[in-house]
């Protein structure tokens, strides 16, 4: 089965910054006192993935995809036949998943219960349609932290099992930090600068970790007055997050006129940001770089969105690689203040750098569903290390985690 670690939060944009407030109510306060078959609350070993095959799963290598029927998933989301995908697993929960990512085993979100951080770690059971289970995990406050801060969402990186937590403080040029944790999430063992923090992930280059992330700066030993939105790179040396003696500062990778987006990447790596963009046709623009142009780069590219969205800003994007004959899919969702948005659909290519593909749209590809009302209600995107989308619906009535496959 697949083991999942999630973070609950209360999230809210802050115009260059998306992050979650200590001081804003959180999303879950209590989660329900029993939380299913697994060790219980508090523990402190995180569970590793047993690497038992899950529904989709088996040890010679992925079965065809055995899709459910529409009624197991109607009162979550509506496909468009259009859109190549169709669900395969459905889980509910007893506790919000909204806000989910993809980390060692699983999606993660960040926030407080009870005035506690904690990470709630969910388990994908085998049966496709079985509820999830999850335990518990305290995680570490960092010392010294200024009264009024705005988290973002703890990532998880790709060498030595370590996670990532920032925040951006009030004041001149958004001020920040990077907080890396170790695996135990008990200890905080570098923190770095960085102004206006707002999304990254992590590549592996070695035994060393290319840091990618949207921003004003790039992490520093000190508070710093730059400001400059784009997407930025730094690279950790001998494991340290601030880079000394003949290793290389961070650097913007891209630049734009606007605020700083999401930023992902898909099962081979490729990296992809939705750009706020500030004057333009359109006021997101999803920017997609080829993992080898990422690992290559050595100053600041030009690049030019593959495709322009105009919303009420970005609240969740994902991509689903390449695989086999079929082309990438890029997917792009708007926030739910309105009530729950659709997702468009659009086509990409990998070669030496990511192209639009055969330039597909499908302007609805996800729609909400039945039950997809009410306050709170929303769904939001990511993928797995397989390459499959998951949705992370919040509905009037519950939660749960749905899987998608590309259809044969």
């Amino acid at each position: 089965m697949k083991s999942i670690y999630v973070l609950l939060g209360a999230c809210a944009v802050v115009t260059f910054v998306a992050a979650c407030s200590d001081d804003a109510a959180p999303k879950v306060e209590v989660l329900p006192a029993n939380p299913g078959s697994d060790a219980g609350v508090d523990a402190q070993t995180p569970v590793v993935d047993s690497g038992k095959p899950d529904a989709s799963e088996v040890d010679a290598g992925r079965q065809p995809p055995v899709f459910l029927t529409q009624a197991d998933y109607a009162d979550y989301i509506a496909i468009d036949p259009a859109f190549p995908f169709d669900v395969t697993q459905v889980h509910t929960s007893d506790a919000p998943v909204d806000d989910a990512r993809w980390g060692r085993g699983g999606p993660m979100v960040t926030t407080l219960i009870s005035a506690k951080p904690v990470v709630v770690r969910y388990v994908v059971p085998a049966a496709p349609k079985a509820p999830l289970t999850y335990t518990t995990i305290n995680y570490a406050e960092a010392s010294g932290l200024p009264a009024q801060k705005f988290f973002n969402t703890m990532f998880d990186l790709p060498v030595g099992q370590k996670s990532m937590l920032s925040y951006t403080a009030s004041g001149a040029n958004a001020p920040g930090e990077v907080l890396l944790y170790a695996t135990s999430l008990l200890a905080v063992e570098q923190r770095a600068n960085v102004n206006g923090f707002f999304a990254g992930v992590g590549l592996q280059v070695g035994a060393e970790t290319r840091y990618v992330y949207s921003a004003l700066s790039a992490f520093a030993s000190a508070p710093s007055a730059t400001n400059d939105n784009g997407l930025w790179v730094s690279d950790s040396c001998s494991g340290a997050l601030v880079p000394t003696g003949t290793c290389k500062p961070g650097f913007a990778l891209l630049k734009w006129n606007g605020y700083s987006g999401p930023v992902i990447t898909d099962a081979q790596q490729n990296v992809f940001v939705a750009a706020a963009l500030a004057g333009g046709p359109s006021s997101d623009g999803l920017i997609g770089l080829a993992k080898a142009e990422v690992l290559g780069a050595t100053a600041t590219l030009t690049k030019d969105p593959l495709y322009g969205v105009s919303t009420n800003g970005t609240g969740s994007v994902a991509a689903v690689a390449p695989e086999g004959t079929g082309e990438g899919w890029l997917l792009h969702k708007g926030y739910d203040f309105a009530g729950p948005s659709s997702t468009v659909a659009f086509s990409y290519a990998v070669g030496a750098s990511i192209t639009d593909g055969s330039k597909k749209k499908v302007d609805a590809a996800i729609k909400p569903g039945a039950k997809m009302n009410g306050e709170g209600a929303g769904y939001t995107l990511f993928t797995d290390p397989e390459g499959d989308l998951w949705v992370a619906a919040v509905t009037n009535s519950g939660s749960a985690l749905l899987e998608l496959r590309r259809k044969p």
